[in-house]
């Protein structure tokens, strides 16, 4: 409200307890690195809601605490299908292990994992060599290896410039299976890669530093990357992780080479990577500020575009522009978000996008509900 607001200061309008709304839920207490307590909002607009009196939320930063909080019965759900950690097989290796009584939730193709190229270290300054990586990297291996596992299947696909959200199909397998830097064999693509590799003045590689999160999958996400590089170019990438915080600000400060980052979907409409990644200039998803006019027209033409089919073609121009290699963004692969939640905790609907998951105001405990079959 206007009156509390207008009495605090930015930094004190972030602070636990200054957080000032209308949602189904109040802050009780909040013990940092330790927990986060809530009490239902009595006044909430929505009659009735929420049913639970209250949530504890344990932070625990140690993964694998985590997981055996779980599987003991210690924690009754995560956050949700929460982005990173658990878009994974191990939601449903717990599910299977609990023999359901933990239940596995995923949103699939929620967060897409993307290599940015820092233009100000050289030799990515070099549109040539920018281009070379973005055609030598093999997508459909690195999804395999990283996104599917037995016998649970895959949590993932190959990376794309949009989304395939929205009932828009940007980028189809058909259409990937012909295009440069996902087409198979790589036996043309690497080709051009090392020639223009060599015309940039690097016939036999270069070392270079490589910015990445520490969850285990990013982790494994950046040493296959490093390896394919290796292996195709030559190119010598020493792989540095560290936590989320760290990571970002590297990023903006533009302290390495590359860097991995990851954004989630935020509207499902292909537009949101559009925005994110190209409409703002500088900062963390664009630091180099890179631009190109055309792409800058096209944004702010599919924003206005009423006709869909019209629009999907803007799209379909934005992709084939960005698929030129230029740009910062190189992507890698799309991920699930993924969660567990015990199986009594009922009416709990996967939503399209991580952004609206975290309300948990509709969800209920049910003691008499029957254990699924896992």
């Amino acid at each position: 409200p206007k009156h509390v607001a207008q009495g605090l200061s930015a930094d004190d309008a972030q602070k636990p307890g200054k957080l000032i709304g209308s949602g189904p839920w109040k802050l009780k207490d909040f013990k940092p690195n330790i927990s986060i307590e809530y009490v239902r909002n009595p006044t909430y607009f929505k009659k009735g809601l929420p049913y639970f009196d209250g949530m504890i939320f344990t932070i625990v930063r140690d993964y694998n605490r985590r997981l055996a909080a779980m599987q003991v019965g210690q924690a009754h759900t995560t956050e949700g299908p929460t982005i990173g950690s658990y878009g994974t097989e191990d939601p449903m290796r717990m599910q299977r292990e609990t023999k359901g009584r933990v239940r596995a939730v995923y949103i699939p193709e929620a967060v897409q994992t993307y290599l940015v190229l820092h233009m100000n270290k050289p030799p990515f300054q070099d549109v040539r060599v920018r281009r070379a990586i973005f055609l030598a990297i093999d997508r459909h291996e690195l999804t395999k290896i990283v996104r599917c596992a037995e016998p649970f299947g895959c949590f993932g696909s190959v990376g794309t410039f949009l989304p395939n959200k929205g009932g828009k199909i940007v980028e189809s397998p058909e259409d990937l299976a012909q295009a440069k830097g996902w087409r198979r064999p790589k036996d043309q693509d690497l080709a051009e890669a090392k020639a223009l590799l060599a015309a940039a003045g690097y016939p036999n590689g270069f070392k270079a530093t490589l910015n990445i999160g520490n969850p285990p999958v990013v982790v494994k996400l950046g040493e296959v990357v490093a390896e394919q590089l290796r292996k195709s170019l030559n190119i010598d990438f020493t792989v540095e992780p560290v936590d989320r915080a760290t990571q970002v600000d590297r990023i903006i400060r533009e302290t390495h080479h590359a860097s991995f980052d990851s954004s989630g979907v935020i509207i499902l409409d292909p537009a949101d990577y559009l925005n994110q990644h190209f409409l703002v200039i500088g900062g963390q998803k664009n630091p180099d500020g890179w631009k190109n006019p055309r792409l800058n027209d096209i944004i702010q033409a599919q924003a206005r575009e009423l006709d869909p089919v019209k629009r999907l073609r803007l799209f379909k121009e934005a992709v084939e522009i960005l698929r030129g290699g230029e740009s910062h963004m190189v992507p890698l692969s799309w991920g699930s978000s993924g969660g567990m939640m015990d199986y009594r905790i009922q009416n709990f609907h996967v939503p399209g996008s991580e952004q609206i998951v975290k309300h948990f105001e509709h969800v209920w405990w049910d003691p008499e509900a029957p254990m699924p079959k896992n």
